[in-house]
């Protein structure tokens, strides 16, 4: 039996001051109860000055994409981004299986329990298998004509029969990678009832311009497709990916740098109206290091949809640890409770992704893993000064 206690606990729900954590020897949680000197056998109990958490959850990351020193940090534009990720596909060809390693052993370090891993290829799956890191796969469709997407099919077709135990679901990269030539095999993919999906939305300008038919990432899409043309646009753009996705029971927005008020009262209204459930995902450091812009906090927060936090890729960020999403987030705007935040990568996600029952929140009977964020000035209101992570589970 091991105790642990602590100034405060983020249990993913409310804040308990003076929490005592009691685990049994496979570090699931016993109970959860209050500490107190005169009764709680002190000499048995670790005590830390600090905030305790349920381990973290990464609602979006790219690990196939972990090229190393390739970070695009030039804040000019999807289309360059897109041709920065092009360059280091063809250049550096698939990142080397010691760095994916390294990779998936510092995102546990990190305080990282579980992630959601868009793949292209499948190369990560064992790596997450071998980490005992919990994980939810999502195979994306982003090819333009469809020769292309049929191979793609395949290939999602022999990674479900592969891996049967794993939960691997198809995902489309963005809205505009639908164009005339494939619109109908698209449908064709999504027609099938599913769990879940994932597409990156509103992530840039430039593909605001795309919907409108012009701007860089436009004429980047003409080039590497002579026949593409959007099919969706601007003012139907959430209408037209309901329709894609109306088999699908959960449908997961990612990024959302340039959403706005409009867009999300359409997704709340279309989501009851459908059924569905629906979040927000943000990769604040990506977003920043392509276009030099931050999602829309305030009025993503108003919304009554969940709200998550990933990494996107080693291609956009320095690294796949969402503990320092999370301090980039602080940083960039301070006064977002660390509550809210700490929901962001523990019971929202885990809920999304039907993982609560084992893991997202400090209750009994779960094994979340525990994290320590200890600075200066601990309390409930703000971050500790110099705010750091010590993983004690």
């Amino acid at each position: 039996m091991r105790q642990i206690a602590a100034s405060m606990a983020y249990d993913g729900y409310q804040w308990i001051k003076s929490p005592l954590i009691r685990l049994d020897d496979n570090d699931m949680i016993v109970d959860v109860g209050r500490f107190d000197p005169k009764k709680s056998e002190p000499a048995q109990t670790e005590y830390y000055h600090g905030i305790l958490t349920p381990g973290f959850i990464n609602a979006h990351v790219h690990l196939e994409l972990s090229f190393k020193d390739a970070v695009f940090t030039g804040k000019s534009g999807m289309s360059n981004f897109i041709r920065h990720v092009r360059w280091s596909r063809k250049s550096l060809a698939q990142p080397c299986a010691d760095n994916m390693v390294n990779q998936v052993r510092k995102i546990k370090y990190s305080g990282t329990v579980a992630v959601s891993d868009v793949m292209n290829s499948g190369h990560a799956l064992n790596l997450l298998e071998k980490s005992a890191l919990k994980h939810i796969g999502f195979f994306e469709y982003y090819m333009l004509n469809e020769k292309q997407l049929q191979q793609q099919a395949e290939k999602y077709k022999a990674l479900v029969e592969q891996h049967p135990e794993k939960r691997i679901y198809p995902a489309l990269h963005a809205p505009y990678t639908i164009s005339a030539s494939n619109i109908s095999m698209l449908k064709k993919i999504f027609s099938g009832s599913q769990e879940i999906t994932s597409i990156h939305f509103k992530e840039s300008s430039d593909e605001i311009q795309l919907y409108q038919q012009k701007g860089e990432l436009y004429n980047l899409y003409r080039d590497l497709e002579n026949n593409y043309q959007p099919v969706v646009h601007h003012d139907d753009l959430v209408q037209g990916l309901f329709e894609i996705f109306r088999y699908t029971d959960k449908i997961m927005l990612v990024h959302n740098t340039f959403i706005t008020n409009q867009d999300i009262n359409n997704i709340e209204n279309l989501a009851r109206k459908t059924n569905k459930t629906i979040a927000f995902v943000l990769c604040p450091r990506s977003n920043y290091n392509i276009s030099g812009v931050y999602p829309p906090y305030n009025i993503l927060r108003k919304s009554e949809l969940p709200l998550m936090l990933g990494t996107d890729s080693l291609l956009s960020v320095s690294s796949l640890s969402i503990f320092d999403e999370l301090m980039f987030v602080h940083h960039g705007i301070s006064d977002i409770p660390l509550g809210d935040m700490l929901q962001w990568i523990t019971i929202n996600p885990a809920r999304f992704f039907g993982l609560e029952k084992s893991i997202g929140s400090l209750r009994p009977g779960k094994k979340p893993g525990i994290n320590l964020i200890y600075g200066k000035g601990v309390n409930a209101e703000h971050w500790p000064e110099n705010a750091e992570l010590k993983v004690l589970v």
